[in-house]
């Protein structure tokens, strides 16, 4: 059997445009990866956004909790290149079947709600979640 290597945009592609941003992701798309990784943090409201930080300082400049932010609150946050924090269907969106995903889910609660969108868009079998909290790997 042949083994593949993948080639994964951790974040997107990081040294050409702010991390977890749809302009990094698409980034890593024109460059060829196979994968492209990102992470996810829960909003108050259950949304699910592209942020590696619970605060998402850079590029964002966000000093209070992600988790205990609204989306609205959230949207009007601009980061580098004028960019705002993406919501993960913004992020299924770019990659638009170009890669597989990787998506970290940073913190726990509203895995169900995840399975479920990833379902809704049509991108279940072309999506890897991985993640720290073993709880939340389980009831995936």
């Amino acid at each position: 059997m042949e083994k593949q290597v993948l080639r994964i945009g951790h974040r997107g592609a990081p040294s050409h445009f702010w991390e977890n941003t749809i302009a990094s992701i698409r980034q890593a798309i024109v460059m060829g990866v196979d994968v492209v990784e990102f992470d996810i943090r829960k909003t108050r409201d259950d949304h699910f956004i592209l942020s590696h930080s619970s605060r998402a300082g850079r590029p964002f400049n966000l000093r209070s909790s992600i988790a205990r932010k609204k989306w609205l609150d959230l949207a009007h946050c601009r980061g580098g290149h004028a960019e705002r924090m993406p919501r993960l269907e913004e992020a299924i969106d770019a990659v638009n079947g170009a890669a597989l995903m990787n998506i970290d889910l940073k913190s726990p609660g509203g895995e169900e709600r995840l399975v479920l969108l990833l379902v809704e868009k049509g991108v279940a079998k072309k999506v890897l979640v991985s993640s720290h909290h073993a709880n939340s790997l389980r009831k995936i």
